[in-house]
């Protein structure tokens, strides 16, 4: 099984049939979460009684299905042939057979590789609704596709790290199951996977740089750029897909924040990029932000990654999404000055909701840096809170001045209660003198008002992922 996941994909000449006997258009095709959560891919194609002859006018629907197929090539699918209860059993086997068989030669036929492809029959063995009425009958006589097996062989690491996140519909937030993952290394396919019913993914790999595809019907593809570290655990930004239904252009906006006094930064350059996570690829827009550190423009139905520059500051990055037809204009950012050799500084941001995360930092001489005990840049523990936001968004920052031997603990607790943290799109960026070092994103697995980000050690300068939920610090 694939990560123990199974979609079910299935073609179906009955999903929508009431016992009124009114039939669907047989064009149609939709996907929807079944019982279990699982997603369905539902061809309504129709067999007539005893025969296994698909009908011309379904194959657009075959063809549908083929595309996904050919556009998931590390995927292994069971043809499930099945019938109603009238006549022999036995003959009802060989034909639930004969119509996985029919179905799987149409696919062949139309490119997907046959050594990809089961099929088997069912007979009348599993029957979704009882064989009591002509309609229900007419249900049952059904063709379903599961996919069984992601047939990437499996893979040895040397120095394994992990990816781990969630995937939501971009405007409604609701959690988007059976989304395909596919993950590239220089170019070349490397495996293959797919979100759980609850949109979350967690997946392992050798450390290195990959280009990660995340597809699902009726939803726009996205790149996301990612980096494997070794022995870790990255805790991706949720991924915010959207749907194909908004195409066109949208309006992309925010505000950006000098990370130390929470004021607009005016006068950055942000040059957009294609995909997330995208630091290197081509620029197809450069803009500036207004004298209130705001920065408004259109772009086309997508996912983009903005770099932010400006003489005095960090070089930054943050993703943002275009939807068509809508104003999406809260996707702000940060942006530190300039820091000292020798100093860290650690930034907290987050969206809307909730209201109030604070930072906490833990130094080795026993002081816990918060928004009650700020801390001093001059004096033990040469650590300051340099501002406290309470509003939504952040920045909410410390600053180590000059790191002390022994173990720093820097924690976000969600003060406001409610919501759940898990939403809140919390960002945690780390930086030194030369720019960012870490950065950490609130995980989608765990229960708790705390967040335990991580821990860095002031004689080395190490830093020790913990990204954990909690209720204690």
């Amino acid at each position: 099984m694939l990560k123990g996941i199974m979609v079910a994909l299935m073609i179906v000449g009955i999903v929508g049939c009431s016992n009124t006997g009114s039939t669907p258009s047989p064009q149609q095709s939709t996907v929807s979460e079944a019982a279990g959560a699982e997603s369905m891919y539902r061809f309504q194609i129709h067999f007539d009684v005893g025969s296994s002859k698909i009908q011309q006018k379904y194959m657009p629907q075959i063809k549908e299905f083929a595309a996904y197929l050919k556009r998931n090539p590390l995927l292994q699918v069971e043809i499930q042939g099945h019938t109603d209860s009238d006549g022999d059993s036995h003959a009802n086997q060989l034909l639930s057979k004969q119509r996985a068989e029919a179905v799987k030669a149409k696919l062949v036929s139309l490119g997907v590789d046959e050594k990809r492809i089961i099929a088997k029959g069912y007979g009348e063995s599993k029957p979704l609704v009882a064989n009591t009425t002509r309609e229900n009958k007419f249900a049952n006589r059904r063709v379903e596709a599961h996919i069984i097996n992601n047939v990437m062989k499996p893979q040895v690491y040397a120095n394994p790290g992990y990816i781990e996140g969630v995937v939501v519909d971009a405007l409604s937030g609701a959690p988007l199951g059976s989304v395909s993952i596919k993950v590239y290394r220089n170019g070349k396919l490397v495996n293959f996977f797919t979100t759980d019913v609850s949109g979350k993914y967690k997946i392992k790999l050798e450390a290195g740089k990959y280009l990660l595809k995340f597809e699902r019907l009726d939803y726009l593809l996205a790149d996301i750029y990612v980096e494997v570290l070794p022995h870790d655990t990255v805790s991706m930004m949720a991924l915010k897909q959207i749907s194909l239904t908004y195409a066109g252009k949208g309006m992309v906006g925010g505000l950006v924040k000098n990370a130390f006094n929470g004021k607009g930064v005016a006068d950055l350059t942000l040059y957009v990029r294609k995909g997330w996570n995208n630091k290197e690829g081509n620029t197809i827009k450069i803009l500036k932000t207004d004298a209130k550190g705001n920065y408004y423009l259109k772009l086309p139905l997508g996912y983009y990654t903005i770099e932010a520059v400006k003489d005095g500051y960090l070089r930054t990055y943050f993703n943002v999404i275009a939807v068509g037809g809508h104003r999406l204009v809260t996707q702000n950012s940060t942006m530190t000055p300039q820091i000292n050799k020798g100093e860290v500084r650690i930034v907290l941001s987050w969206g809307a909701y909730p209201k109030d995360l604070d930072a906490h930092l833990r130094t080795p001489k026993g002081y816990h840096i918060y928004w009650r005990e700020k801390g001093s840049r001059y004096r033990i523990p040469f650590a300051d809170l340099d501002i406290d936001d309470t509003v939504s968004y952040g920045p909410e920052t410390i600053t180590i001045y000059k790191s002390q031997d022994g173990i720093y603990r820097y924690s976000v607790n969600n003060y406001s209660g409610s919501p759940d943290i898990k939403g809140s799109n919390a960002r945690v960026q780390v930086y030194g003198s030369g720019g960012l070092i870490r950065e950490f994103h609130v995980p989608s697995r765990g229960k708790g008002l705390v967040w335990n980000v991580f821990e860095y050690n002031g004689a080395t300068g190490e830093i020790k992922t913990i990204n954990r939920l909690s209720n204690r610090y």
